[in-house]
């Protein structure tokens, strides 16, 4: 059977975690097909016009993939033996406008800014525990003669990972509930304010950060050209790859003030089974292994990733502190929360974002295109 996926770097891993499946099942057989994550949605949705036997496929989690979750091309996964081990955050980003669940859960992204310790150690920096200590660092480090952080903005989504990972701690829980409940201001001074912080760190980026590939960011920080790198934490097993030397720790999104920091995570995706597959049978048994603790702690061990399955302790030291944060600390990334439609809030978002960044918009526009956006969705 086929295994959609938009993750073409997971190739090897997905490999040794089918192969663990299949010994088990009686030789079932799973073929991971992952494609370019830009190109992704197209391919997926011509597939399905086109009619091709489609048989597991990774799911966009929240809006994005509701529409497939209600136009009947996925089959119900609410019974599936093994649905339980997922909290109702996860599944929540998994169930179509009927209540019914179509995807297991794979995956949470920590959204943080992660930190080179080395560099900040050498420099006599403590690690911020606020927001305006984080910009002092910053401008103790641009004084030294090092780019704070290794900032990249050519893809305008990683320009969401940045605000979502630095912006979180500026909104308070009665906003958030409010924008999931249709209720927001997004040209009101709180988001304001959240956005503000993408601005403020313009400063300490690269000159001309928003022409830079994350790749190339990603190296500059891992080479210790950069003290902070601010992304998903699926970038921690490259960042090694690359550094296996690398002294990495990462801060949550901090607040103006005291200690009440906020960590900000969402699901990355679900795997589920097209409504006509012909190996409908082979599949719901793979999503069935798919929510066991078994397969929840071999993939977070293989990629260094957090597990979706309850329960699950990842083996490094790194991503178990970002658990506890989460259980702790945890709050939605709220525009992919409520993104998805046409027009989408969250790209919308991002677009506006980048052309601010770059001189092609004034900054205010920001909040009026996001505003018309989600009050598009309502109407909807």
């Amino acid at each position: 059977m086929s295994v959609y996926s938009w993750r073409q770097e997971d190739s090897a891993g997905y490999a040794e975690l089918f192969d663990a499946f299949s010994e088990a099942n009686d030789g079932i057989e799973a073929k991971f097909e992952p494609y370019n994550s830009t190109d992704y949605d197209q391919i997926l949705q011509t597939a399905i016009t086109s009619g091709e036997p489609l048989d597991v496929i990774q799911l966009r989690p929240y809006a994005a993939g509701r529409q497939l979750m209600d136009d009947g091309s996925l089959d119900v996964l609410t019974d599936l033996p093994g649905i339980e081990n997922f909290d109702s955050t996860m599944l929540s980003a998994a169930t179509g406008s009927d209540g019914e669940v179509y995807g297991v859960p794979l995956a949470r992204n920590a959204l943080i800014t992660m930190c080179n310790q080395e560099v900040l150690d050498a420099q006599g920096i403590d690690r911020p525990t606020t927001w305006p200590e984080f910009l002092n660092a910053c401008e103790a480090l641009l004084g030294a003669g090092i780019t704070p952080i290794a900032q990249s903005g050519k893809d305008a989504y990683i320009l969401g990972i940045l605000y979502h990972a630095i912006g979180g701690a500026a909104l308070t829980d009665a906003f958030i509930e409010a924008a999931l409940e249709g209720s927001a201001d997004f040209t009101g001074e709180e988001f304001r304010a959240s956005v503000q912080r993408v601005f403020d760190v313009v400063p300490y980026a690269p000159k001309d950060f928003v022409g830079m590939a994350d790749d190339e960011a990603r190296n500059m920080f891992a080479q210790g050209d950069a003290a902070f790198y601010i992304n998903g934490d699926y970038r921690v097993e490259p960042l090694l790859d690359a550094n296996p030397d690398l002294k990495l720790d990462y801060l949550p999104s901090l607040p103006d003030s005291g200690d009440e920091y906020r960590l900000v995570n969402a699901l990355d995706g679900s795997y589920g089974v097209a409504a006509e597959s012909p190996d409908l049978e082979d599949a719901r048994k793979l999503l069935e292994h798919m929510a066991t603790q078994e397969f929840g702690t071999a993939f977070a061990n293989i990629f260094s990733r957090i597990s979706a399955v309850e329960g699950v302790e990842p083996e490094d030291g790194l991503h178990r502190k970002l658990v506890e944060d989460i259980q702790g600390h945890g709050i939605t990334t709220v525009l992919q929360e409520i993104g998805g439609g046409e027009p989408d809030v969250k790209a919308e978002f991002e677009n506006a974002l980048q052309g601010a960044l770059a001189g092609q918009i004034d900054q205010e526009e920001i909040f009026t295109i996001v505003q018309e956006a989600y009050e598009a969705g309502l109407e909807r």
